[in-house]
């Protein structure tokens, strides 16, 4: 149960973002009633949703085990599972980088731009947790380009064009 609460469920809900694609293009497919090409869209989605959800996990689970010190001190992240001693830091940082690498290999199983998206994120995350979240700015920079990573993820993986409409919806 431990892992599962180091994973951040609740947190997944960001996802969300990877859907319009598939939104915006299943209402072209349904206006012209091809509804088994919406069909073979619909698994590659909810995949791209899975290895999201697992590559965030992976960092939040890192991130924790960065910040093990300063969260015990916490009023509310004291409770979270590395803070609170229940999974140890070593053994965070080796789950997370797991649950990430799972992510990125589904990434590469669903095609080649939906990997090279969540390596850009893999990376972007890196970064963020040595250093970038404490820079202001650039913290807000790059959890927003997060936010657009998975609305392209979302049109890499029924292999539609990113449109900037897609992404200035996010």
């Amino acid at each position: 149960m431990n892992y599962i609460r180091l994973m951040r469920p609740a947190d997944w809900t960001k996802n969300v973002f990877i859907l319009p694609a598939l939104l915006f293009t299943a209402s072209s497919l349904i206006a012209s009633n091809q509804l088994e090409e919406l069909y073979t869209k619909i698994t590659p989605t909810i995949l791209a949703i899975v290895a999201f959800s697992l590559l965030s996990s992976g960092f939040y689970a890192i991130n924790d085990s960065l910040d093990f010190e300063s969260d015990r001190t916490h009023p509310v992240k004291c409770r979270r599972p590395i803070a609170s001693g229940a999974i140890s830091v070593v053994g965070g940082r080796i789950f997370g980088f797991i649950l990430a690498i799972i992510g990125v290999i589904i990434g590469f199983y669903i095609n080649a731009d939906v990997g090279y998206a969540l390596v850009t994120y893999f990376a972007l995350q890196t970064g963020y947790n040595l250093g970038f979240k404490r820079i202001v700015v650039v913290d807000a920079v790059v959890l927003a380009i997060g936010f657009s990573i998975r609305a392209a993820v979302g049109a890499f993986a029924i292999e539609v064009p990113v449109s900037m409409w897609l992404l200035g919806l996010v």
